[in-house]
């Protein structure tokens, strides 16, 4: 048994690895959840994969301005997620299902480059760096199909693809090309750091082949497998490319809104001084709830940079180490490293708005790869002095992969607890939207209905400011599961998609979300003819409405001691919008969290179409 487990160290360090995953998405697949803000963009996209209207491109982003904003560069996460939607039943569950078996993928594909790069040894390593990164993640960015958590681990793939194609595996391309698309379509930051390394990986096959005699195996075999990779390009790209030339040129939208950003990038200074913070190892381990997107995205990280400069230190000299002791074979490692950060970099300095925690998670996988070079390193610096071999060699201690194979399998343990935890992308938002729809459809199957159920046509819409929409797509996402024939006005053509859009003649009435009291109360009281409450949920019991008033009197009192009154005034009408603002002490962040967290009275109405209060 052992020898066989020797044999096939990738099959079985992929199985010890999937285990956390697949806990996580059992326990998940036992919670019914709502997708609600782009978790519910993301399931009308996959939701139309194979039909006439099948995604062209990504998710809506921070790209352009709204109504007409751009989306991420194109569908394959869609077109990925699908096949499992599909096969279980096309609910929030399967979608969860489906990311977790895109990250099993990723991790089985990072394992097959570490044998390729080093044998046992280095797939244990390999599975080392992995196990951590799972514990570091945690199941929600494992699970989540959420665009900035889906690409983290292919990340990760094309960083040790790249690696092997500067060790001269040329094969590696192809992981590059595939990987690499996926992140840079789901998550526009990606574009730039995949697209980097594939140029220079590009480059340095090309190069050496060039360099080969014209008849040798040295030139013919890396070109075939550099067309291979063009080829795969090419055919995973040409979705974004059809839009662009017969569509609505989301790609000249994404160069022209980079080009020129509503706000000024961050620069170097600050994008220096965020990457050094990613390096901070001790604090990686206290990332945000990210089962709770829009709470984590007005946390604030605990990361010191003097820290993170401590690791990216320890990273230099390993580097120089290993250039002036002459360890050739972990130079296209460290190539790789120094070619990353230089990207991210780039990358970061051309942030613009707030730098919220979901924009750098690459960056995590990155100091990951670069604290297993500088690992790697030391191991190898210490053979050396004890005129022992490379990692890589047979030679390598059978001890040193014992300790490996034990930390690894401690890591697992750990990431396994947590998925025996694991929670639905906002739960609470989640557990409102279900009770508002069970309400709207009871409704809707009654007396309320102008044409009666499912006889009829909606429009949505949605007054909250509170949360910025995200229940109101939710709605729209949840009664068309139920069959009805819904859809949004022009202005959300975007989020929506644009086949969703429904004119007011073409409807025979209005499902209004609103969210907050006193706007529920407003149109209760109103009594316009026609208005009809269908169902209405404050989560909140006598005792935490009271929390609530207390917590934004002393939120209010904070900001108006500091000068802030027109930010204490804004609370009234978005917390989230006040959780944005980057003049909070953390302090005030964590009331905000909690605020948010308790949630607000909503409520569902059906009104005539083209109301107006």
């Amino acid at each position: 048994m052992t020898r066989w487990i020797r044999k096939h160290p990738v099959l079985v360090a992929s199985v010890a690895l999937s285990v956390p995953i697949v806990v996580a998405a059992i326990v998940l697949s036992d919670k019914a959840w709502a997708p609600v803000l782009d978790l519910a963009m993301t399931e009308l996209r996959v939701r139309d994969v194979g039909g006439a209207h099948s995604p062209l491109v990504g998710l809506p982003g921070r790209i352009g301005d709204f109504p007409n904003q751009g989306s991420h560069p194109g569908p394959f996460l869609f077109y990925l997620l699908a096949p499992m939607y599909r096969l279980f039943g096309q609910s929030g569950q399967s979608l969860e299902i489906g990311m977790a078996f895109i990250s099993i993928a990723a991790i089985v594909a990072c394992l097959v480059l570490a044998r390729r790069r080093g044998g046992t040894g280095m797939v244990v390593g390999v599975a080392l760096m992995l196990s951590a990164l799972v514990v570091v993640y945690g199941p929600s960015v494992l699970t989540h199909p959420w665009n900035p958590f889906a690409p983290v681990l292919a990340w990760v793939v094309v960083l040790l693809a790249t690696w092997s194609v500067f060790d001269r595996d040329a094969p590696a391309l192809l992981f590059i090309v595939g990987f690499g698309s996926l992140a840079a379509q789901t998550h526009v930051p990606y574009a730039g750091l995949c697209g980097g390394l594939l140029v220079l990986a590009v480059g340095t096959v090309l190069i050496r082949a060039l360099r080969a005699p014209t008849a040798s195996d040295e030139r013919r075999k890396p070109l075939i497998w550099m067309a291979g990779a063009l080829g795969l390009g090419v055919v995973l790209w040409m979705p974004p490319l059809l839009d662009q030339l017969f569509g609505h040129g989301n790609v000249s939208t994404i160069f022209r809104s980079f080009g020129n950003p509503s706000e000024p990038p961050i620069g170097l200074v600050a994008a220096g001084k965020v990457i050094l913070e990613r390096f901070d190892v001790i604090h990686m381990f206290g990332q945000p709830d990210a089962s709770r997107l829009l709470v984590a995205v007005s946390e604030r990280s605990m990361a010191s940079a003097a820290i993170g400069a401590i690791f990216l230190g320890l990273w230099v000299i390993a580097a120089v180490s290993g250039l002036v002791m002459g360890l050739k074979r972990l130079w296209p490692l460290h190539a790789t490293v120094a070619a990353g950060l230089l990207l991210a970099m780039m990358s970061v300095s051309r942030i613009f708005g707030g730098v919220w925690f979901y924009l750098t998670l690459w960056m995590i996988g990155l100091v990951a790869v670069a604290m297993f070079a500088t690992a790697a390193t030391l191991i190898d610096v210490c053979r050396v002095a004890h005129r022992g071999g490379a990692l890589s060699d047979k030679r390598s201690g059978g001890w040193l992969v014992g300790v490996g194979v034990v930390a690894t399998g401690a890591l697992i343990l750990v990431a396994t607890v947590q998925s025996l935890q694991a929670e639905p992308p906002e739960r609470d938002m989640s557990a409102v939207l279900l009770s508002l729809v069970k309400g709207a459809d009871e409704g809707l199957q009654g007396d309320a209905s102008p044409d009666g159920g499912l006889s009829g046509s909606y429009i949505i819409t949605w007054d909250d400011p509170h949360f910025i929409g995200s229940q109101g797509l939710g709605l729209l996402v949840e009664l068309e599961r139920l069959g009805y024939e819904v859809g949004v006005p022009e202005m959300f053509a975007v989020p929506a998609t644009r086949h969703r859009v429904m004119k007011d003649a073409d409807a025979t009435g209005t499902i209004r979300l609103v969210v907050g009291g006193n706007a529920v109360e407003k149109l209760i009281a109103a009594g316009d003819p026609g208005v009809v409450l269908l169902a209405r949920v404050d989560p909140r019991n006598a005792q935490q409405r009271r929390e609530y008033d207390r917590l934004v009197k002393r939120l209010k009192a904070s900001l108006n001691s500091r000068g802030l009154d027109e930010l204490a005034d804004l609370t009234d009408v978005s917390v989230f919008a006040v959780s944005l603002n980057e003049r909070l002490t953390r302090s005030e962040l964590e009331i905000v969290g909690d605020l948010i967290r308790l949630g607000q009275d909503s409520a569902v109405f059906i009104v005539p179409t083209g109301y107006r209060p």
